[in-house]
């Protein structure tokens, strides 16, 4: 396998430990209105008549794809659609995989969403090499965004501040010394965070299962119970001189309890009130439902792709979000001011 198909499968490509440095919004989001997947077609948009765009001729297993000419100005959005087209077999269920699919390539809508991440910058109304969302894929761009935040925060003043760019600055300059791994040579670095958006998109379109907070923690509340009842055990077989059994119980009872600390987002408990330590695997998966109202697949699809957006690009891009969602869920309502609130 390619280093460019690898990219694709691995957010991790990016540099290490990207997520854990990016600065989450809230921990437990309040999202709202469960709304089902594929109601209210728009006509203009309709996914048949973007599926009539998709022709297959199998021979084998090989399949042709036509996409519409407004596409050809994006080569590697085409390339990224033909890899994730190629992988629709392989999904759970291949005929929800290409709807989406269809939906994320073929709807004309997602013409603006190119257009923006592509956009360059202007000087005296003339457009510059230099991007207006340039990408972030390598160590080199990951150094400059973080030397960039180190000088707005020395510029606040204060130690707190001034103490956060000395490590990020320290962190620049640990990057800098790193090598990137190998890329496919045809695709710029903008065009590598585009296909991964595109690749990103269509991944949390697919995945659409919801996860409740009252579910994670009755589920860890059972794993707390087991591990009590597993110590309660191994004291019992300590005693009768059951060592070896003991200390098998013991080990469970343990795995028991990581497991329930890791089930749970990780919560804001101030240093003076607990010794205990303050990671939690859970935290990057931070979209957790606390109430069980509004429109939570649009709210979860929203902040997921936030994420990535602010990790490839450096902000959350409203009205691009905007767009993908209108289109992932078949709908026309979603607006930047919309998107907005939900990730406030």
């Amino acid at each position: 396998m390619g280093w460019d198909q690898l990219l694709y499968r691995d957010i991790g490509f990016l540099s290490a430990g990207v997520f854990a440095r990016l600065e989450w919004p809230e921990n437990v989001v309040d999202l709202c209105a469960v709304r089902r997947l594929g109601s209210k077609s728009s006509p203009h948009h309709s996914i048949r008549s973007a599926s009539r765009l998709v022709r297959e001729d199998r021979v084998g297993t090989s399949t042709t794809v036509t996409f519409p000419n407004w596409l050809q100005l994006w080569p590697a959005v085409i390339h990224a659609a033909e890899q994730l087209h190629s992988e629709l077999a392989s999904e759970e269920n291949p005929a929800e995989a290409l709807e989406l699919w269809s939906r994320l390539v073929l709807d004309s809508r997602m013409k603006r969403v190119w257009v923006v991440l592509y956009k360059k910058k202007r000087n005296r109304h003339k457009a510059i090499e230099e991007f207006l969302h340039p990408a972030c894929m390598t160590n080199a761009s990951d150094a400059a965004r973080k030397r960039r935040r180190a000088l707005e925060l020395r510029e606040k003043g204060g130690p707190k501040t001034v103490s956060e760019a000395d490590l990020l600055e320290a962190e620049a300059a640990l990057l800098e010394s790193l090598c990137d791994p190998p890329a496919d040579p045809r695709w710029s670095e903008q065009d590598r965070a585009v296909q991964l958006f595109l690749r990103r998109a269509y991944e949390a379109a697919l995945d659409h299962e919801l996860e409740f907070l009252s579910d994670l923690e009755a589920k860890a509340s059972k794993l707390q119970k087991v591990a009590k009842r597993l110590q309660s055990d191994a004291a019992i077989l300590s005693s009768l001189g059951m060592e070896r059994e003991a200390r098998k119980l013991l080990r469970i009872a343990s795995n028991c309890e990581d497991k329930a600390f890791n089930i749970l987002p990780i919560q804001d408990i101030p240093s003076e009130q607990t010794d205990a330590p303050r990671f939690s695997l859970k935290t990057d998966d931070p979209w957790i439902i606390t109430r069980r109202r509004g429109d939570l697949q649009l709210g979860t699809f929203v902040a997921n792709l936030s994420v990535i957006t602010g990790t490839l690009f450096g902000q959350a891009l409203y009205g691009t979000l905007a767009i993908v969602a209108n289109v992932r869920f078949n709908r026309e309502d979603v607006t930047h001011r919309k998107v907005r609130e939900m990730l406030r």
